[in-house]
C-alpha cells in the first residue's frame, strides 16, 4: 500500500468538455475521495473547480493524468500565494474570497492577516485585490 496524500487541485474545464461527467467518472473509477470546495460550471463556457483529491499517491497521480487526457488544465498548488504588506491598504476585499480563511480581517486592529499554513493557493483572492498586494507564481499546467 502506498502513501496517502491530500492534494489541492484547481481544475480548468474548457467549454468543449464542461458537459462531460469527468469528475463523476473519477469518483466511480478510481479509489480516491474528491472534495469539491468551490465550482463555477456553466453550459458552453469554460469552467473552474477547486477540489481536494485524497487517496494513495499513485491513484491521485492517475486521476490527474486521466483528467488531463480530457483536456482539463490542472494547477497543483503547494504554497505560492503571499501578501505584500507594503501594497496592502487593509480594505479586506480579498477576505471574502478566501475559502480556507487564510486571509482574515482582524476586527481589533482592522488589518488583513495572512496565515500561510491555511492557504492552498487557490488564487481566488488575487483578482479581488485591486492594489496588487497578493502574488502567486503558480500557473496552470498542460
Amino acid at each position: 500500500m502506498g502513501a496517502e496524500v491530500r492534494r489541492a487541485a484547481i481544475l480548468h474545464f474548457p467549454s468543449e468538455v464542461v458537459d462531460k461527467p469527468i469528475v463523476c467518472r473519477v469518483i466511480k473509477q478510481f479509489d480516491i475521495e474528491v472534495n469539491i470546495v468551490e465550482a463555477h460550471i456553466n453550459p458552453n463556457e469554460d469552467g473552474m473547480m477547486m477540489v481536494f483529491l485524497e487517496g494513495e499517491k499513485r491513484e491521485v497521480d492517475r486521476v490527474i493524468d486521466y483528467m488531463r487526457g480530457y483536456g482539463v488544465k490542472i494547477a497543483l498548488p503547494e504554497k505560492g500565494v503571499w501578501l505584500d504588506e507594503t501594497k496592502c491598504v487593509e480594505c479586506g476585499a480579498c477576505v471574502a474570497h478566501c475559502v480556507t480563511k487564510a486571509l482574515v480581517l482582524n476586527r481589533e486592529t482592522m488589518r488583513v492577516e495572512f496565515n500561510s499554513d491555511r492557504c492552498i493557493a487557490c488564487h481566488l483572492c488575487i483578482p479581488a485585490c485591486g492594489y496588487g498586494a497578493l502574488k502567486s507564481s503558480i500557473v496552470l499546467g498542460d
